[in-house]
């Protein structure tokens, strides 16, 4: 009975740290669109109602090529509206003498043929 018991125990222990990393596992959001001013990174991305520049996080590592930019959705859109493409404006300043890499996808909207 003992066995059984901290195999029961390790199976919970797995299940709950899976879903710990789950919950705190941050991905690369798809961006619709991204343009640069002078102190925004101005980019384009799905929203259900609720998304906000304050839901994303502008991660960078500067290496020998240039500066990688990641843009990282810190919180879920939760909301339950008809998903659509919003800008949002995220606080970034800009230096003219770098090149810039963006680590996300892109996606495109389908449009129809003309």
């Amino acid at each position: 009975m003992s066995a059984l018991k901290n195999i029961s125990l390790v199976m919970i222990a797995s299940l709950f740290a899976t879903l710990l990393v789950a919950q705190t596992m941050q991905t690369l959001e798809p961006l619709y669109g991204i343009q640069f001013s002078e102190k925004h990174l101005i980019v384009k991305v799905k929203s259900n109602g609720c998304t906000q520049a304050e839901n994303f996080q502008i991660e960078t590592e500067d290496n020998e090529t240039g500066m990688h930019l990641s843009i990282v959705r810190k919180k879920i859109d939760q909301c339950r509206a008809m998903p659509h493409i919003i800008e949002l404006a995220l606080a970034f300043n800009i230096e003219r003498d770098k090149q810039y890499y963006i680590e996300n996808p892109m996606k495109f909207r389908k449009t129809a043929p003309r």
